[in-house]
């Protein structure tokens, strides 16, 4: 009412004055008005609440002349996507996407662009980088209030043609509403590199405590390389359209991070870590940063790990520690790592055998944590889907992806929770064949094919479609009429 004040609760440690700006600690909030949680794998963050359900579908088709204690639910059904890849037998189509996980239909290219693929990373980039078979490939789809963002393909990268670089374009940024896909932006050039280079990838796109994250690998020249890769971690605002980049810039340079380009973001402890990945090499050797946004502005080491120790791929909060899924290196198998509050790191969990392997992507689900192993270059072939308790706290493996679905050189994807069920994608190779396939995980440990003998590229997320309602739900139905200035009497069901 106007000339009212809003009365707030606010948290326990009071109204943060020097704090970050995107970020609130623990305690900082006990309750808000018109807010809602929004949720991605597991980490969420507060947003102001979206829009509730018209009563009628023409503009006053009938006025509501009272209303009381009216159910108002939620527009907005939830959908799950998966990117496709260029194999023929896909041509003209960008994604598929489901509503309940077994009907499957297609989106067009002409509705939404293709997410990059692991064959734009090239292969004689770091040599490992563009082979998916050798390396977790991290890139997935970012939901956020609604909406997904993901790294597109439509552009012609730097490394591509260094010959002519003014062939080059930068890579885009791309939003989907349900209806089209728009491009928000292309990533400007880093400031470090030189004039005329352009930025070579997108590499990770992230809902972390309700922000968006990119990894940008930016290199500029070759004449760099590894392992002091130039590259940056920024932040998107999609409400006010602002592109921030997070603490200093990775790279060789004097007031730059060494060890590799970031690859993996994640919030623990009330600051940001990332995993820096650097091509494999004699030199080789990756950076595990953090940093508080809004208040430090250089990223601090948290670990470093060489061509011994192995590669990290993926970081994941779960229950009060931080995990970190790694590579094998030349004397070690590919394992799990944990660090404490304490900032102490330790393995929660080791690959059996030692060859060319690694633990890929993490991901909470039904309380338990998952991530796979695959070794598929050298000593015996592994695909595992392995879970760590969350009552008692032990591994084992969940799923022998390689025997049960006598796989051919298929990899994982990014996985994601999806109407109570963990789904995960498998694409084979650089993802340019049709006999890709998504796995459904039930909270009774059940595993099936949930999509198969499709042309996958890797990348799979959730995006909600306002227009549609949530399977079994519906909004309030109002029966009577509305319209009588003279009556009150209706029903609403």
């Amino acid at each position: 009412m106007a000339g009212e004040l809003p009365d707030y609760l606010i948290g326990d440690k009071g109204v943060q004055l020097t704090g970050s700006p995107i970020h609130t600690p623990d305690g900082g909030l006990l309750e808000g008005q018109n807010v809602e949680f929004i949720r991605e794998q597991g980490m969420g963050g507060i947003g102001s609440r979206r829009s509730l359900v018209p009563l009628h579908t023409v503009a006053l088709a009938g006025a509501v002349q009272h209303v009381a204690n009216l159910p108002f639910g939620y527009p907005s059904a939830k959908y799950l996507m998966a990117c496709l890849n260029s194999h023929a037998s896909e041509a003209g189509k960008g994604w598929v996407k489901t509503l309940d996980g077994v009907t499957w239909t297609d989106i067009t290219t002409s509705v939404l662009q293709r997410a990059i693929a692991p064959g734009q990373f090239l292969a004689n980039y770091g040599g490992q980088l563009g082979n998916p078979i050798l390396f977790y490939w991290p890139q997935g789809v970012a939901t956020y209030r609604q909406r997904a963002y993901f790294a597109g393909s439509d552009y012609v990268s730097y490394y591509a043609v260094m010959a002519d670089p003014t062939l080059a374009t930068r890579p885009p940024l791309i939003q989907f509403d349900s209806v089209i896909g728009t491009e928000l932006f292309r990533v400007p050039d880093n400031p470090a590199s030189p004039a005329g280079s352009r930025p070579w990838w997108i590499w990770n796109v992230q809902v972390v405590d309700g922000i968006i994250y990119l990894c940008v690998i930016d290199e500029g020249l070759v004449g760099e390389g590894a392992p002091t890769h130039k590259s940056r971690v920024l932040t998107f605002d999609p409400e006010n359209g602002t592109l921030t980049q997070i603490g200093n810039r990775f790279g060789g340079g004097t007031t730059e991070n060494p060890g590799g380009a970031p690859i993996a973001v994640a919030s623990f402890a009330g600051r940001i870590f990332v995993i820096c990945y650097g091509a494999p090499n004699v030199t080789q050797f990756d950076v595990v940063y953090s940093i508080l946004p809004g208040v430090e502005t250089t990223w601090t080491v948290d670990r470093t790990l060489d061509l011994i120790t192995g590669a990290g791929a993926c970081l994941l909060a779960y229950k009060g520690n931080l995990y970190m899924t790694i590579g094998c290196g030349v004397a070690n198998a590919a394992r799990i790592d944990v660090r404490s509050g304490a900032g102490v790191w330790s393995t929660s969990l080791t690959a059996s055998v030692s060859n060319v392997a690694y633990f890929g992507g993490l991901i909470e689900f039904n309380g338990h944590l998952f991530s796979c192993w695959t070794a598929l270059n050298g000593g015996t072939p592994h695909v595992e889907i392995w879970k760590k308790d969350g009552t008692t706290g032990t591994w084992a493996a969940d799923l022998d992806v390689l025997t049960t679905y006598t796989l051919t050189a298929h990899v994982p994807g990014v996985p994601c929770v999806f109407r109570g069920a963990l789904y995960w994608p498998f694409f084979k190779g650089t993802g340019t064949d049709n006999t890709s396939f998504i796995l459904k995980r039930t909270t009774a440990g059940v595993w099936s094919k949930a999509l198969n003998a499709r042309g996958l590229l890797g990348p799979c997320g959730i995006f909600i479609d306002p227009s549609v309602d949530e399977p079994g739900t519906s909004p309030p139905a109002v029966v009577g009429a509305f319209s009588s200035a003279y009556s009150s009497a209706f029903s609403i069901t």
